[in-house]
């Protein structure tokens, strides 16, 4: 999947009750992972949707896409190990934990 490909994908992940996509993205979050269960959990949120890349780089690559369009990326924009090819997201609430 190409980088916009997947911008545009899970922007529209993000469409709310009346299939709506939002014109700002700070009430989202993204991020990458290895390991997509598990930081759904650690997140205590419910995934949106989530893409896997090809390589750790092209997951970085879109993550900073993603932090381009407004989507809040934490203080850790970049980081994961060499095997994090998802890159997910997730609507905010009280609930969620970066």
């Amino acid at each position: 999947m190409y980088t916009e490909d997947a911008v545009n994908y899970l922007k529209s992940c993000c469409k709310d009750e009346n299939g709506v996509i939002p014109s700002t993205f700070g009430r989202f979050y993204c991020g990458i992972t290895n390991n997509v269960d598990r930081r759904e959990g650690e997140h205590d949120a419910d995934y949106l949707g989530y893409v896997k890349a090809k390589t750790f780089a092209a997951a970085k690559r879109l993550e900073a896409r993603m932090h381009e369009e407004g989507f809040d990326t934490g203080k850790q924009l970049g980081h994961g190990q060499e095997d994090s090819l998802y890159v997910y997201v997730y609507k905010k609430n009280a609930d969620t934990k970066e």
